[in-house]
């Protein structure tokens, strides 16, 4: 896996394109790299029977990060849970996050940080028609 930020750089700590299964629920976990902001991608094929979960982040957003979020069921819809309400969370701003796919549909929903409300703002979200 290559880890990229804004310039390509070696020294980059950010998983792009990284695919993650539905368990152990997923916690994005963000970072700045000298001073660069940029944003992460995160790519769920879900296969398997059951909810998803997406967990308040563990890292260190910096204001204005971005994060993508891409999900794809198997021809089965599956229940998604946004954590809300805590540090690094999420909440709606202008959109409804998803509360389940749409079957063998991919669906994304980007967030940015706002670091005055220490929450992922959810800002845009779209489903394959």
């Amino acid at each position: 896996m290559k880890r990229l930020c804004a310039d390509d750089s070696a020294d980059a700590r950010v998983k792009v394109g990284h695919r993650q299964a539905n368990t152990p629920p997923p916690t994005p976990s963000t970072t700045q790299v000298q001073g660069v902001r940029f944003f992460l991608l995160l790519h769920f094929d879900l296969p398997q029977a059951g909810a998803l979960t997406i967990n308040a982040d563990s890292g260190t957003p910096v204001n204005a990060q971005k994060i993508i979020f891409r999900f794809l069921d198997n021809g089965t819809a599956r229940a998604l849970t946004w954590t809300t309400g805590s540090s690094k969370s999420f909440r709606e701003v202008g959109v409804t996050l998803p509360t389940t796919t749409t079957v063998n549909k991919t669906t994304y929903v980007g967030c940015i940080y706002n670091a005055a409300a220490d929450r992922w703002d959810a800002v845009a979200t779209v489903t394959e028609a």
